[in-house]
């Protein structure tokens, strides 16, 4: 709210108190600080943006309009999904009904924070993830990955977390069969301009020009040193994901993995 009605009077990211050169230490908290004779928000400024509009006219109900909004878009494109992967009338539809009713989603509808519209977000870059898959040609598939992955870049714009859709994408594209190395390819680099936007928007705020970085030093901020601690982790998921990936591609690797289940099994789990 406090980011949303700032950016609507002062068109800027900064959390304005009055008096720019002493910010209101009782305004900081675990999602507002001082930096630099600047009071700043450590979230991303995607959601605001898109909630100014209505803002001027409702006010803070604005911000629970622009959810309810995205709650009909997220239906919509889940009915679609469904639709497209199935081809079944009536699985589409229990498939909204059990996203409405058995889910979050609903509440999250009615509610200030930005979890719905960058839900629809991720539903969106989903969808344009299917009809890639089911491109009739190999230009509009290219095309539907670049799309994908431009409204998944944005998606972070919203919530950072949203970016862990990303590598769904890539690792989907490069297991299928035959494998599409340019469709992920594709995604990674649809996904350049959002996470620019987002990295120019945390250099405005924090000095750091990171798409992931909350603008603090402890363990809520993705910056380089806790990136860095998580490389080993990520190490090891890659290099799993690499022997899956050549086990699934060559017959022999994988008649024996059928033969060795119980071994197989086993490193997997490890």
């Amino acid at each position: 709210h406090v980011m949303t009605k700032n950016f609507s009077e002062f068109g800027g990211f900064e959390i304005w108190n009055g008096y720019r050169e002493y910010p209101s230490p009782e305004l900081e908290s675990h999602f507002i600080f001082a930096r630099k004779g600047r009071l700043v928000s450590q979230y991303p400024y995607l959601y605001p943006i898109l909630c100014t509009p209505f803002y001027l006219i409702w006010g803070y109900r604005g911000l629970f309009f622009i959810n309810a909004m995205a709650f009909i878009g997220i239906v919509s494109l889940c009915y679609a999904v469904a639709q497209k992967l199935f081809a079944d009338r009536n699985l589409a539809l229990n498939a909204c009904l059990i996203l409405i009713l058995a889910t979050f989603s609903w509440e999250y509808s009615q509610a200030a924070w930005p979890h719905a519209t960058s839900l629809l977000f991720i539903m969106a870059a989903f969808y344009m993830f299917i009809c890639s898959f089911y491109g009739k040609t190999s230009r509009t598939a290219l095309l539907l990955a670049l799309i994908c992955g431009f409204i998944t870049g944005l998606g972070a714009g919203i919530r950072v977390d949203s970016i862990f859709v990303l590598p769904c994408f890539i690792i989907a594209f490069l297991f299928l069969q035959p494998h599409r190395p340019g469709l992920a390819f594709a995604v990674c680099i649809g996904s350049l301009p959002g996470l620019s936007i987002l990295s120019a928007t945390n250099y405005s705020k924090f000095g750091v020009f990171s798409p992931f970085s909350y603008g603090r030093s402890d363990e809520s901020s993705m910056g380089l040193l806790e990136i860095m601690r998580y490389l080993p982790f990520a190490g090891l998921t890659t290099v799993a994901v690499v022997v899956l990936w050549v086990v699934t591609r060559y017959p022999a690797l994988n008649i024996s993995l059928h033969r060795y289940k119980r071994p197989a099994i086993f490193i997997i789990i490890l």
